[in-house]
């Protein structure tokens, strides 16, 4: 009789806590706003996001060096509209933002002329960047990875569209 019992309580017991395991997760990740990590692409470096409001907006950016730049910096905001899909432990976001972009060149060997940006040597290039991507948030709630891809316009020096592209992971602490 008291395996009887015994089931009876797991069978009830079991779909509460499947019920509000996606609320506990949720609520960790409203405890850990601030995440650091790693990108991969177009930049290549270190990111970070700090989410500002439940989840909703958060603004992230990334410091890195390219081949072609010494050091290249983002900050963008960024707004989660919605979930896109939702699993045992697995929850995918989507997201989209604007900010800024700076990077300066800087060359250790004998440098071309231009880049192919039209920034030489010293120069400074300054532009916005306005990019689209997915969150993997897991169930752990300290563990994204995410993707981005960006479509960037540079102002200064001379003005031109371009194109970044880039997947990373960060932990929130």
């Amino acid at each position: 009789m008291s395996s009887h019992l015994t089931r009876l309580a797991a069978a009830a017991v079991l779909p509460a806590l499947l019920a509000t395991s996606g609320t506990a997760v949720a609520a960790d990740r409203n405890a850990h706003p601030f995440g650091l990590g790693v990108i991969v692409g177009q930049p290549t470096g270190l990111s970070g996001k700090v989410y500002l409001d439940r989840r909703a907006q958060a603004v992230d950016f990334a410091v890195a060096t390219t081949p072609w730049a010494g050091v290249y910096g983002h900050a963008t905001y960024l707004w989660h509209p919605s979930v896109l899909a939702s699993g045992q432990n697995v929850d995918l976001e989507w997201h989209l933002g604007v900010g800024g972009q700076a990077w300066t060149r800087r060359w250790l060997e004998s440098p071309p002329e231009r880049s192919p940006y039209g920034v030489g040597d010293g120069d400074v290039a300054v532009g916005v960047r306005v990019p689209i991507g997915l969150d993997v948030n897991l169930g752990d709630p300290r563990l994204q990875f995410f993707g981005d891809i960006a479509a960037t316009g540079y102002v200064v020096p001379e003005p031109r569209p371009g194109f970044d592209a880039a997947v990373g992971a960060r932990y929130y602490f």
